[in-house]
């Protein structure tokens, strides 16, 4: 124990300096009851700050957790928006996808069902025109008539008979051109090429029986 009047270190069970005399007892109380309440208030102290520590820590522990299932609640309803809408979009995408396949096969459906239609009715006209191609056939027999009128006037084919003969000539001429346009063609071609011939045979008649009265007039 120190004393505290002249500074010299004494046995701690003295009651007075053996050096000045000074007592050391009371110092020695008062030492023992500052220590006490020291140690006191550094137990508070401690007490102190580990229950504020623990209530920090609880405290931090308490929002670590609310933070924590906040977080995730919010990392399900992400997820469980992002799913529903890519369910929504993968829906939305397989409906358009069926849609345009729908129409296009619709489409299809109504080309090809067209152009059947079209077809069918060409057929069925050219089938008509074909059954009801009677006026170059028509042509074609008159053509074939006038041809054989034309070799009549050297049999001595009277004048009216050979009016008769132009007029089958061109009705059968006439006959035959428009018969070409219809199906089939083919009476209506003969008809104008019947025609044609009946045309060169009359004339070269005519010629013939004019040739024949200016060398043979006897003969007429």
């Amino acid at each position: 124990m120190i004393c505290s009047q002249c500074g010299k270190e004494n046995h701690d069970s003295a009651k007075t300096c053996i050096f000045c005399g000074a007592p050391l007892r009371g110092i020695a109380d008062g030492a023992k009851k500052v220590s006490g309440t020291v140690s006191d208030g550094a137990h508070g102290v401690v007490d102190t700050v580990a229950g504020g520590a623990r209530a920090v820590a609880g405290g931090v522990s308490d929002g670590a957790h609310a933070v924590a299932d906040t977080v995730a609640g919010g990392a399900h309803a992400v997820v469980g928006g992002v799913s529903g809408g890519v369910q929504a979009v993968a829906g939305g995408v397989s409906d358009g996808a069926h849609a345009v396949v729908g129409g296009v096969k619709d489409g299809a459906h109504a080309v090809v069902g067209g152009v059947e239609s079209q077809m069918s009715e060409k057929y069925d006209q050219a089938k008509t025109a074909y059954k009801h191609n009677k006026i170059g056939m028509i042509g074609f027999i008159l053509a074939v008539i006038a041809l054989v009128m034309s070799f009549l006037p050297t049999i001595g084919w009277p004048v009216w008979a050979n009016f008769i003969s132009w007029l089958i000539w061109a009705a059968g001429l006439i006959l035959s051109f428009i018969g070409v346009f219809r199906l089939p063609r083919g009476f209506a071609i003969a008809g104008l090429i019947v025609s044609l011939l009946g045309l060169i045979a009359t004339v070269l008649v005519v010629f013939l029986s004019g040739l024949s009265g200016l060398l043979f007039p006897g003969l007429n």
